[in-house]
């Protein structure tokens, strides 16, 4: 008995062996490596997802943004912070016409803050206020039509985008720097230079 009793230690001896070299195996690096290869072949759906949030705006418009783009904007960095898993924010204050212009804005920037533009503003000309170039030739575009940029302006607020929204004011300062009084008024109705198209044509 004292032989079967010794033989059947020396099995369980074995097979507790057998188990920890297998158990070790399991743990080996390139067993940890498989695994996580394993776990990481996410769809380019899947991964593009998880790197953009989509914008809903008040009429219905989705925008697809990257966040580290999308993050300019404070109100979308708290709403990420909140809810890192978020795949939409629906922005009610923003129509889609704005929204293409302000997306327009995160993408050129790529979530970086360009420097505050200096007050009071130097010139006229936006080309001089602008640290770059690329933000006068934008802001100069936008600020054909008054409505699109007061819009702008009111967007970048919503957003709390605070750069685009100095570059909008900065703009308008632009307009109304060494104006008269009665010349700033028409400036500063945001539909006097449309209405004056419609009438001229």
């Amino acid at each position: 008995m004292a032989c079967k009793a010794q033989q059947e230690i020396e099995l369980l001896i074995q097979s507790r062996e057998m188990s920890k070299s297998e158990d070790q195996k399991l743990r080996s690096p390139q067993a940890s490596d498989a695994m996580v290869d394993d776990d990481q072949e996410i769809s380019l759906d899947q991964e593009e997802s998880a790197s953009t949030i989509t914008l809903v705006t008040n009429d219905h418009k989705r925008f697809a943004v990257e966040k580290k783009h999308a993050c300019i904007s404070n109100l979308v960095k708290i709403t990420l912070d909140q809810d890192p898993a978020a795949s939409e924010i629906p922005i009610p204050g923003v129509s889609s016409l704005i929204m293409n212009l302000v997306v327009e804005y995160m993408q050129h920037h790529a979530g970086t803050e360009p420097p505050a533009i200096p007050k009071p503003l130097r010139s006229k000309d936006m080309k001089e206020a602008c640290s770059d170039p690329w933000d006068a030739t934008y802001i100069n575009r936008i600020g054909e039509s008054r409505r699109t940029l007061y819009d702008l302006i009111l967007a970048s607020n919503y957003m709390n985008i605070n750069s685009l929204l100095y570059l909008g004011c900065a703009k308008v300062a632009s307009l109304i720097k060494g104006e008269s009084l009665h010349k700033i008024k028409d400036i500063l109705s945001p539909d006097s230079k449309e209405q004056k198209a419609a009438v001229a044509s």
